[in-house]
C-alpha cells in the first residue's frame, strides 16, 4: 500500500508497522466473540497497519491521511473493551493510544487533571494519590483499561452511582 509510505513519512520512524504479530495482536479487543472465534483458527480481518501514535498532533496526521485516502481508523487503547468496539477491518489501520500514556498536568487549586488518552486508570489514580487526590471513578477494569477507553465507552464504574459516569467528571476533550 504506497499510501502508507506516504503516512509513515509523516510521522516519526517506528510509528507505523505492518508486522504480522502486531498487527494481530492489535486487530481485536477482548471481545468474547472475537477471542472465541481466534481460539477456533477462524481467519479474522486483519488490518494493513498498526500506526503507534505519541501525540494529539500524530493522531490528527493520522486521521487527516485517513480522509484523504478513505481509509477506515480503528482507535485502539489497552485492548481491553469487551463489546468488540476496537475491531480492525481488512485494509482498515489501527490507531493504537498506548504510547500516549502521560498526565500532563495537575491543578491542584481547582482539583483538574490533564491526561492523554492511553494513560491506565492505575497510573492516573497513582499520580492523583500523590496529592491525596483521586478521579472517583472506578471501572471494574480501571487497572487495565485507559481514559481513552472510559471516554469512547462511556464508562461508568463501581462509584458511578454517587460520583457519575466518565462525563460527569470530563470537562474536555482535544
Amino acid at each position: 500500500m504506497e499510501s502508507l509510505d506516504v503516512l509513515a513519512s509523516r510521522l516519526p520512524d517506528g510509528a507505523v508497522t505492518t508486522e504480522p504479530q502486531i498487527l494481530r495482536e492489535r486487530a481485536i479487543d477482548s471481545w468474547t466473540l472475537a477471542l472465541l472465534r481466534q481460539v477456533r483458527g477462524e481467519e479474522l480481518p486483519v488490518p494493513a497497519a498498526v500506526i503507534f501514535a505519541a501525540s494529539t498532533e500524530e493522531v490528527a496526521t493520522v486521521l487527516a491521511w485517513a480522509g484523504e485516502t478513505g481509509t477506515a481508523v480503528s482507535p485502539r487503547g489497552a485492548g481491553s473493551g469487551v463489546c468488540g468496539g476496537a475491531q480492525a477491518q481488512a485494509g482498515s489501520v489501527v490507531l493504537d493510544l498506548s504510547r500516549m500514556n502521560e498526565v500532563t498536568g495537575l491543578d491542584l487549586v481547582s482539583r483538574v487533571v490533564d491526561v492523554q488518552a492511553g494513560v491506565r486508570g492505575d497510573q492516573l489514580e497513582d499520580a492523583l494519590a500523590a496529592e491525596g487526590l483521586t478521579v472517583g471513578h472506578y471501572p471494574q477494569s480501571a487497572a487495565i483499561s485507559t481514559v481513552g477507553g472510559w471516554i469512547a465507552a462511556s464508562s461508568a464504574g463501581q462509584a458511578s452511582a454517587g460520583l457519575g459516569a466518565i462525563e460527569d467528571v470530563l470537562l474536555g476533550l482535544t
